[in-house]
C-alpha cells in the first residue's frame, strides 16, 4: 500500500514529538548528492554525476519505504532527480517537450511537492521548485514557487549583497507574473475569435 504525505496534525507535531534523525539510507543518499557534481567541467565529471544521482534516488526510496511521511526524504528525492535533470540537460544541449523531458521535469515537481505537504514552509524546497520551473520555462510554476520562497525570507537582514539579491528576485517575480497575465489575455483573445458567437 502507498503512503503519500500527508500534513502533519496535532498529534504528531505537538504530542509524540520526537528528535529528527536521519536513517542510513539518507546519509548515504546525502552523501552521494554531495559527491555529484554541479558544474560539470569534463567528461568523468558527467559520468560520475549520471552514475552517483540513481544511486542517491534509489537510497532516498529505500528510506521513504520505510518511513512514507518523511518530508526531507523528498526533499532529498527533489534535489536528486533535479540534479541529473541538470547533468542531463547539458550533455543533451536539449530542452525540448518530449516524454522523457516531461518525465523528466515531473519526478521532481511531484517529489518537492510532496516534501511541502509535509513541511510547507521549506525554504529549500521552494527554490528547487522554482529551479526546476524556470529550467523547463514553466512561467506559472515558477512565479508561484518564487513569490513563496519570497514570503518566507526574513525581512530583518541588514545584508547590503542579500538585500540586492532580494530585490532581483522580487523584479524577476513581477516579469513573470506580467508574462502569465499577458499569456492569458493573449489566450482568452485567441479563444474569443475561434469561437462562434
Amino acid at each position: 500500500r502507498v503512503e503519500f504525505a500527508l500534513e502533519p496534525d496535532f498529534y504528531k507535531t505537538y504530542v509524540y514529538r520526537s528528535r529528527p534523525s536521519l536513517d542510513g539510507h539518507l546519509r548515504l543518499a546525502e552523501h552521494y548528492l554531495w559527491l555529484t557534481p554541479t558544474q560539470l567541467q569534463s567528461a568523468e565529471q558527467a559520468i560520475t554525476g549520471l552514475a552517483l544521482s540513481p544511486l542517491a534516488i534509489r537510497e532516498i526510496n529505500r528510506s521513504l519505504v520505510i518511513d512514507p511521511q518523511n518530508p526531507h526524504g523528498y526533499r532529498l528525492l527533489g534535489a536528486a532527480y533535479h540534479r541529473r535533470n541538470l547533468i542531463e540537460t547539458s550533455l543533451s544541449g536539449q530542452t525540448g517537450e518530449t516524454a522523457r523531458f516531461d518525465l523528466r521535469f515531473l519526478q521532481p515537481v511531484m517529489a518537492l511537492r510532496q516534501s511541502l505537504a509535509g513541511n510547507p514552509d521549506d525554504m529549500i524546497c521552494w527554490n528547487l521548485l522554482f529551479q526546476e520551473s524556470f529550467l523547463r520555462n514553466r512561467v506559472e510554476l515558477a512565479a508561484e514557487s518564487l513569490e513563496r520562497w519570497l514570503a518566507l525570507q526574513p525581512t530583518d537582514s541588514s545584508d547590503a549583497e542579500v538585500q540586492a539579491d532580494l530585490n532581483e528576485s522580487r523584479t524577476l517575480l513581477e516579469q513573470m507574473k506580467r508574462s502569465v497575465r499577458e499569456n492569458g489575455e493573449r489566450l482568452q483573445e485567441t479563444l474569443m475569435t475561434l469561437t462562434p458567437a
